[in-house]
């Protein structure tokens, strides 16, 4: 046993009863709930003994959830005393009960492995059954009527000492900025955020319903949220997830988001999901029920929801979340498919997965920094949208284009496929099908422009187009500037990348080593984190048409539609019966939304 942790389960005290019997649920009471009692011990050696207590929801009960991520942990089941009966307790759960039990008092608590009947398989996972979704559907109030929150992150390891005993020091100051972790205590930070506790659905609803500040518990130590993370720095959002990458979100950011979301009050839903998108959960069900915890100002009825298959519940949620902000942001939220989906049986294609975890294909003007629209830009659905029967969502707005040619998706599920020099392979060969096209098209851009629309598209780079020239009608687009911001961080990138298909081979753009290197770097990521798990398309018209991003089941003959309300254009697909299949959403370079509302026949989109 670790020296600075006085609680570890490899070597478990399990309870052996003698007649064996195993402990079996009664049923709860229309308003009850159970709680668990734990009993006192003053020597870790003696077994996990409790008892179950069914309580009524309005009642005056001390008790406090105890929280764990048992879910993910691979090791065998630990046999407690329940009710003098076995019970074969999640592994994390018996070191967590452990970790709280008091020497000389029992104590109440909740906790989701024991407290719902989760009708554990032989594999130890919870199975889908009346009870767990009614007692989901009470986790509000069960949260609302605990005193606190014990977190239980698990034993120490990775030198999560050195996080804490940090804390601790800080702690006894009187400062009002606190000193940031260095070193060794600065990385062992890093590993403390990957724990999975952090990862779970009901998280942040834990968090937020807490009377008092939850304590998190790791090892012998302890802290206080959110005081762990006043000592770190953290990457902007537009760095919290990488998709190429395979180690998963920026931890620091991650938690930043969890504080921002957790801090009780209303919060804004769009902020919510971009926490929830990076959670793990066996059921996906788990993540809207956990966003539906939060007060968003979302309006949908809990039981009901907890109640609904996967189809259903998304497409609920997604109707809400459009009805109550008047447009169509909750469709960008969730990334593009991979190309290796299948369609997803029982749900229109309007309605987004809402449990994908580290979507990828996510549009910088989605989660990024506050982009800046003219006042005449429209933001909001137009009048005669609404829902029709059959699951169609009917919107009104404008036929952009028709897609000529597209290119192959870039990434994959492998490794090697989503490295970044296996993505600069694949930007490359994007670039000789730029050229291409470009040479095939009689009225193409000077190669010049090309190779801006080019640069402007692995960005996604469309500032420009959210601006007029004038607010006295009628009103035109901002003509885009000479030069771009991404000008010099894209031509340093392209003496390292480029396949010199677009533009000659260029000397050293004369900066520092150091310096060429971060700007390529800074491009090389903006462009990864745009492109990956999209496919590069074209489309036909005056001037040489235009290129963009599409999701990756795109295709030749499918259409770009701009819908008012939607922060980006989308791709979709006739069907026969008039209706139409949405990808995704899409960028398109140097689109003219103002044009498009002078010039353009508004139609009525149904999506289905």
């Amino acid at each position: 046993m670790s020296s600075e942790d006085a609680t570890s389960h490899r070597n478990p005290v399990p309870w052996v009863e003698e007649t064996a019997t195993p402990f079996r649920y009664n049923p709860l009471g229309e308003d009850e709930v159970r709680l668990l009692e734990l009993e006192p011990s003053s020597s870790p050696e003696d077994p996990i003994r409790c008892k179950i207590i069914h309580a009524s929801c309005r009642g005056d009960h001390k008790y406090d959830i105890l929280s764990c991520d048992w879910s993910s942990s691979s090791e065998a089941p630990v046999p407690i005393s329940l009710n003098g009966q076995t019970f074969d307790a999640p592994s994390e759960v018996w070191v967590a009960l452990q970790r709280v039990r008091l020497e000389t008092q029992p104590r109440l608590l909740w906790t989701d492995a024991i407290c719902i009947d989760q009708g554990f398989d032989d594999r130890g996972h919870p199975a889908d059954n009346p009870e767990r979704r009614l007692q989901v559907s009470r986790l509000k109030a069960t949260y609302q009527g605990a005193e606190g929150v014990l977190v239980w992150l698990g034993s120490a390891a990775d030198d999560s000492h050195l996080v804490f005993e940090h804390l601790e020091r800080c702690s006894g100051h009187t400062h009002l900025n606190w000193c940031h972790y260095k070193g060794a205590a600065a990385a062992a930070y890093e590993r403390l955020c990957a724990r999975p506790w952090f990862y779970r659905p009901f998280a942040a609803a834990e968090l937020a319903l807490s009377q008092r500040p939850a304590v998190l518990l790791c090892g012998r130590h302890r802290s206080e949220w959110p005081h762990p993370t006043r000592c770190s720095s953290f990457p902007a959002t537009a760095d919290y997830y990488h998709p190429p990458a395979a180690a998963g979100p920026d931890g620091r950011t991650h938690l930043h988001h969890l504080r921002q979301v957790a801090r009780g009050g209303r919060v804004q839903l769009r902020s919510a999901v971009l926490w929830m998108r990076h959670c793990r959960a066996a059921d996906p069900r788990d993540k809207v029920l956990g966003l539906l915890l939060l007060d968003t100002g979302l309006a949908l009825d809990g039981p009901a929801a907890a109640a609904l298959d996967v189809a259903d519940l998304f497409a609920r949620f997604t109707r809400a979340a459009i009805e109550a902000s008047r447009n169509l942001e909750v469709l960008h939220w969730f990334g593009v498919p991979p190309a290796s989906a299948a369609p997803a049986a029982g749900r229109p294609s309007w309605v987004p997965d809402c449990g994908a975890t580290d979507p990828v294909g996510t549009l910088p003007r989605v989660f990024g920094a506050a982009a800046s629209y003219s006042v005449h830009y429209p933001l909001a659905l137009l009048p005669g949208f609404g829902f029709r029967p059959g699951g169609v969502l009917a919107a009104r707005g404008y036929f952009v284009a028709t897609i000529a040619s597209v290119a192959d998706a870039l990434g994959g599920p492998s490794a090697s496929s989503s490295s970044s020099e296996a993505i600069a392979a694949g930007l490359r060969g994007w670039e000789s099908a730029v050229a291409a096209a470009a040479s095939a098209s009689a009225s193409a851009r000077p190669a010049e422009a090309t190779a801006a629309a080019f640069r402007d598209t692995l960005a996604a780079d469309d500032e420009a187009d959210l601006q007029v020239e004038s607010d006295a009608a009628p009103h035109s687009k901002k003509v885009r500037p000479p030069t771009s911001r991404w000008a010099e961080p894209f031509a340093a990138w392209y003496r390292r990348h480029g396949a010199g298909a677009l533009l000659p081979p260029a000397a050293d753009g004369g900066a520092r080593a150091e310096r060429e290197d971060a700007l390529a770097s800074r491009f090389a990521r903006r462009a990864e984190a745009v492109c990956y798990g999209r496919r590069l398309f074209f489309t036909a018209g005056d001037g040489g048409g235009s290129m963009g991003l599409a999701p990756p089941h795109a295709r030749p003959g499918d259409r770009v539609a701009f819908l008012p309300g939607g922060r980006y254009p989308f791709v979709v697909r006739a069907r026969p019966d008039g209706t139409y299949e949405l990808l995704g959403d899409c960028f398109l370079y140097d689109l003219d939304v103002f044009a498009l509302r002078l010039e353009a026949q508004e139609t009525e989109i149904r999506l289905a």
